[in-house]
């Protein structure tokens, strides 16, 4: 182990998939033998090793978070350290709000007021859900009509765990309507998850793909204006720190797919010109986020063109220009639609891969079955199932 990819550990999480930004020449990767090699004399894993020093980095202000899509939870999670308080503990929480919500099933509903959740889309396949993303839907569907009936009240949320977030919504949406007289910090946090956090997550389930990224971004920015200046300058710094998919060249892939006439032509040029600015050039780029205009009324229009580097998406680089012109003018994108833009995707390739067996072609074909099988088997009963 000579070299550890560390990654970020917030105050409110010790997961070890969040992605990290390292303040550290422009790098994401920091050397650290002599950590390794204790490390192995012990015999920890890399991935704990990662955990342990991205954690260590943090508390003396080397390394901060950062994160593609999952800057959906960071809001959440952000305003609740704020309103309730730090977490004390893998799962726990400081706060009154924190800690109720590990017990919030057992309480009984209670008479409860409206919030409105117009932003969730309609087209959502409860079929492809799991339990806990059919709880979050269900519980915003009853918040939302002032119904909350017996069986919903009767199930059972995930547990709390600081790595999801999503049964931390379903778990506060549930303390809400079992509070006959909430607090204003509950009050703020349930009509977030209902206007901002639930809406944004069932967009990304429903539009996976990577040419959706900065519409998904441009929704949280969107969703969240309701919030008063204090809490919306919260939640404005988590976005403006993740905003990786809206860089020059994410944003050039969802105008690539915009079905808007007017700013689909804007592409080709934007994309031409970018091609031509980096032309033979053979250094290593920095990928920096860009500065957002939060005030901007589209998602293309989020930062200023004229101050950003110039860049290409990867996934155009070998296609000839005449080419992405005809497939803008025929809606033939479907091929780049077929990337995912969410971290827990790519999360779960990595893993795949690396444990695939040796050989490309043999590779590539236990790939394939793998995939196939998790499409056939989308879940698996555990011991916890069966009433013995």
């Amino acid at each position: 182990m000579e070299l550890l990819e560390l990654n970020s550990m917030s105050s409110s999480s010790y997961t070890d998939t969040d992605v990290i930004t390292l303040e550290y020449q422009s790098q994401n990767r920091l050397d650290f033998p002599t950590l390794a090699r204790e490390c192995d004399l012990y015999g920890i894993s890399d991935r704990a090793a990662a955990s342990i020093a991205s954690a260590v980095l943090q508390d003396i202000g080397i390394v901060h978070e950062g994160e593609t899509l999952h800057v959906d939870r960071l809001p959440l999670c952000h305003l609740l350290n704020s309103l309730d308080g730090a977490t004390t503990g893998p799962t726990e929480f400081c706060g009154p709000i924190g800690k109720a919500i590990k017990t919030c099933e057992e309480l009984p509903v209670a008479p409860f007021s409206s919030i409105s959740v117009e932003n969730i889309p309609d087209n959502i396949d409860r079929m492809v859900l799991s339990n806990d993303q059919q709880y979050l839907y269900d519980i915003c569907l009853a918040i939302s009509r002032v119904e909350c009936y017996f069986d919903l009240a009767l199930k059972k949320p995930g547990s709390v765990a600081h790595s999801r977030w999503l049964t931390t919504a379903g778990r506060i949406l549930r303390l809400n309507v079992a509070t006959e007289k909430p607090s204003d910090n509950l009050i703020i946090l349930a009509t977030f998850i209902m206007k901002v956090y639930a809406p944004v997550w069932f967009h990304v389930k429903t539009k996976p793909a990577i040419t959706e990224g900065a519409r998904h971004i441009w929704r949280l920015i969107s969703f969240s204006r309701y919030l008063e200046s204090n809490l919306r300058n919260i939640v404005d710094t988590v976005i403006q720190r993740n905003c990786f998919f809206c860089h020059p060249e994410n944003l050039l892939l969802s105008m690539l797919t915009d079905k808007r006439e007017n700013v689909k032509s804007l592409e080709p040029r934007k994309l031409f010109c970018a091609r031509n600015v980096n032309r033979g050039s053979s250094q290593v780029r920095i990928f920096q986020v860009p500065k957002l205009d939060f005030n901007e009324k589209d998602y293309f229009a989020l930062i200023n063109w004229q101050r950003v580097g110039r860049f290409e998406p990867p996934l155009l680089m070998n296609v000839p220009f005449k080419e992405i012109v005809a497939m803008v003018k025929v809606r033939k994108t479907e091929e780049w639609s077929k990337y995912p833009c969410h971290a827990q995707a790519v999360e779960r390739c990595i893993r795949l891969v690396s444990e695939s067996v040796y050989g490309e072609e043999k590779r590539h074909g236990f790939i394939l079955n793998r995939i196939q099988s998790r499409s056939l088997i989308k879940y698996y009963n555990t011991k916890k199932d069966y009433n013995l």
